[in-house]
């Protein structure tokens, strides 16, 4: 389902919605590096069994860079509120979720959220905020610690960008909760990123939630072979539960 009318762009949702009204949703943006969508990380079915209609984001990859990926996920949110009535979900209960590069996008659809565009169509001047995020081994910095292909892919080597979407630089007071969890041994993105992400969260009065596991390598999605850190899912749901999501 395009989100973009009369439009080139090519960014689309997948929905995956539940029977019944007024339910909680979230929208999933897969990892990947910004080259490719890892279909392991959509979790439509997770997350229809934990109680929410899902939307899948096929975003701009490379060579598209900033600011199509950014205008994608923005649009997205926008979207999916604008038409509530038609995907039957609350517009007050719109989830972001994302894996590695993915983890990136949702998280700065998180951080820099707003109330509407003035230009644009009838869609773009509907908000992007959303009520909370799910963030999984995500890459928060494209400087220190990054994920180089990440960085470069999004950025488009520029470092203004790299600077201005470093997520850990710009978390501010009044964001919506946030529930991350990595391992302690992912060599591809290093675990520093979702440190510098909590610590900032505390420093500005942001709840968030963070779990680090011991072992396991990166893009484990759901970790089903892993019995210790598939735990994230279920603590995933309690984080639904304790906030009134589901």
């Amino acid at each position: 389902m395009k989100i973009y009318q009369n439009s080139n762009n090519e960014a689309y949702i997948t929905p995956y919605l539940l029977e019944g009204e007024n339910n909680p949703c979230i929208i999933v943006c897969p990892g990947g590096a910004y080259e490719g969508l890892a279909e392991h990380e959509y979790y439509n079915e997770l997350f229809n069994k934990m109680g929410l209609s899902v939307f899948v984001l096929h975003y701009s990859v490379k060579p598209h860079s900033y600011p199509s990926q950014f205008n994608d996920v923005k649009r997205a949110v926008r979207f999916v509120r604008y038409n509530a009535k038609e995907f039957r979900i609350n517009p007050n209960k719109i989830l972001i979720a994302g894996s590695s590069a993915g983890g990136h996008l949702a998280s700065c659809a998180w951080c820099f959220c707003d109330e509407g565009k003035s230009d644009g169509d009838e869609v773009d001047k509907t908000s992007s905020k959303v009520a909370g995020a799910i963030l999984c081994y995500p890459v928060i910095s494209l400087l220190e610690h990054t994920h180089q292909g990440t960085s470069d892919n999004f950025s488009g080597g520029n470092d203004e960008i790299r600077e201005k979407f470093s997520i850990q630089k710009h978390i501010k007071k009044g964001l919506s909760p946030v529930f991350v969890w990595h391992t302690l041994t992912d060599q591809a993105v290093d675990v520093e990123n979702v440190l510098m992400l909590a610590e900032s969260c505390h420093k500005n009065g942001v709840s968030a939630e963070l779990h680090i596991f011991p072992f396991g390598h990166h893009g484990l999605g759901e970790a089903k072979d892993f019995p210790l850190v598939s735990q994230w899912t279920t603590l995933c749901k309690n984080w639904l539960k304790e906030n009134k999501f589901i």
